[in-house]
């Protein structure tokens, strides 16, 4: 709470100061050292302590991708146009479990009407829309056994972090170096029977946190300690994809991921650093802008 209130305050000085500054540059003459421009506004939001601002790239997104929407029929609303679609920043999911012998793995964007989708997938509907502004990979350990098993508890890592994948039954086990081949790969990209996006490398989609996999069995604390993640997209391992597809659930859209060549004889995973029997699952996020419909009383939601 406290930091909330101190961060109010640094965002209410700071927006007061640049336009003091303009003000007194337009009644005085002279030329400002701090002009009011999106950056230096996007500068003060950033410096307020718990406080924090989309990006000029993520406006941008969502206005084109309100645009397209439009364009397409899906807002009605005559006197504020495109401020009534529901359309909120979010993120696909999709699930493989890793496999010694595959180099190649072929996921179906679209949900499953049964229930061949895994646990914690996020897949699209058929009636949604989804414009895809960036791409990221994960690992997961996920229990073996009953589907959804304790599977959310597990963290996803953004690189394989050799303290944290290994195969607690077998020391000569190494998961992590056999794991560097996702990272060594790349992603397709094909929406109604057309690539949209080709060969993006799997190295764009690598992020370690400055603190790693600490086990208590080697630190002697109560707990493992275990890496931080977050704050920015880029944080948790999202690339940013320089051309935006858009994914329509009533179409065809497929993500083929292959990974590098070279061995893979551990990359499935074994027993976990608590001697829990796992295996290691690909996780492939899209993040980007999902729309959903429209609302009763858009308004002026911009």
């Amino acid at each position: 709470m406290k930091n909330n209130i101190l961060g109010a305050k640094t965002l209410f000085n700071g927006l007061l100061f640049v336009l003091f500054t303009f003000a007194t540059t337009m009644l005085f003459g002279g030329e400002s050292s701090d002009p009011i421009t999106q950056e230096n506004i996007n500068h003060v939001v950033a410096n307020a302590a718990g406080v924090t601002v989309a990006s000029d790239l993520d406006r941008s997104a969502y206005r084109k991708f309100v645009e397209y929407l439009q364009r397409n029929g899906k807002s009605s609303d005559q006197m504020f146009p495109g401020s009534d679609v529901l359309v909120t920043q979010t993120d696909l999911r999709l699930e493989a479990l890793l496999d010694t012998n595959k180099d190649t793995y072929t996921f179906d964007i679209l949900g499953s009407t049964g229930s061949g989708d895994r646990p914690l997938e996020r897949k699209l509907a058929s009636s949604e829309i989804f414009m895809v502004t960036g791409i990221g990979i994960g690992i997961q350990k996920q229990h073996v056994g009953s589907p959804g098993l304790n599977q959310a508890n597990y963290p996803v890592f953004t690189y394989p972090d050799d303290n944290y994948f290994i195969d607690s039954t077998n020391a000569g086990a190494t998961e992590a170096r056999s794991l560097e081949n996702l990272y060594n790969g790349n992603i397709q990209l094909t929406t109604a029977q057309t690539t949209r996006q080709k060969d993006i490398s799997t190295r764009f989609m690598r992020y370690v946190p400055v603190s790693q996999f600490v086990n208590k069995a080697v630190s002697g604390a109560a707990a493992h300690q275990y890496p931080s993640f977050g704050g920015y997209i880029e944080e948790e391992g999202f690339y940013r994809t320089n051309g935006w597809a858009i994914l329509s659930g009533a179409e065809t859209n497929q993500l083929v991921f292959r990974v590098g060549n070279a061995d893979r004889a551990n990359i499935a995973g074994g027993k976990d650093v608590d001697g829990v029997d796992t295996q290691n699952v690909l996780i492939v996020r899209l993040f980007g802008l999902l729309y959903t419909g429209t609302m009763n009383n858009g308004g002026c939601f911009l």
